[in-house]
């Protein structure tokens, strides 16, 4: 899973909330931008989807992290699965870490979220 958001402090503490959800769970993060401000950069998120094994679920706050993250799977170019989804980010973190600390496929967790 990869979270994508303005703030690079928001994206740690989900990612810390996770681990304690899912510890076996992968989170790899994408929040604010190089230099530590506030925003959001495709580069980030496309390094971040260089880190992940296997199969990529991005997840996102608001407005631009939002555009970025379908943009960076727009220009993604590798052979890993990667899926978004647009909902509540904390929520579907949660949700999509312990469905796949469960084993559950990619395109089962984007279906749970969509029903939440």
């Amino acid at each position: 899973m990869i979270i994508v958001s303005h703030s690079a402090k928001i994206a740690e503490g989900i990612q810390d909330l996770m681990k304690e959800m899912a510890p076996s769970v992968p989170i790899h993060l994408a929040g604010g931008l190089e230099d530590g401000s506030i925003g959001t950069d495709v580069t980030r998120i496309l390094a971040a989807l260089d880190q992940v094994e296997g199969e990529a679920l991005l997840l996102s706050d608001i407005g631009s992290a939002t555009m970025n993250a379908e943009l960076a799977i727009d220009m993604y170019e590798g052979s890993k699965e990667v899926a978004f989804f647009d909902g509540p980010i904390v929520e579907s973190a949660f949700i999509a870490s312990v469905s796949s600390g469960n084993d559950m496929s990619l395109t089962d967790i984007v279906e749970q979220l969509k029903q939440q």
